[in-house]
């Protein structure tokens, strides 16, 4: 659990520091998929005493920021930012 704890915050934090939109939804996409596996090994590890809902819960929300970033999308940026944030 710590490893895909660790991990997750890890790209979240490069993320916040990216300027790039596009690597910054990839680096928050990233993360939000370490933080489900960590809150699956919650689940599967009656001795862990966090709950795994709050992880989910929050990575939900960790999502709902990336859709956001989506709007609106730059006419001058690249084409595959476009098609990505279209």
């Amino acid at each position: 659990v710590k490893h895909y704890i660790k991990e997750a915050k890890r790209l979240k934090h490069k993320a916040d520091a990216e300027l790039d939109r596009l690597s910054k939804a990839f680096n928050y996409l990233d993360a939000a998929m370490f933080f489900v596996e960590s809150g699956i090994a919650m689940e599967k590890d009656p001795q862990i005493s966090t709950s795994s809902y709050t992880m989910f819960a929050e990575t939900v929300e960790l999502l709902k920021f990336v859709l956001k970033l989506k709007n609106p999308v730059d006419s001058s940026a690249p084409p595959s930012e476009k098609d990505f944030l279209a």
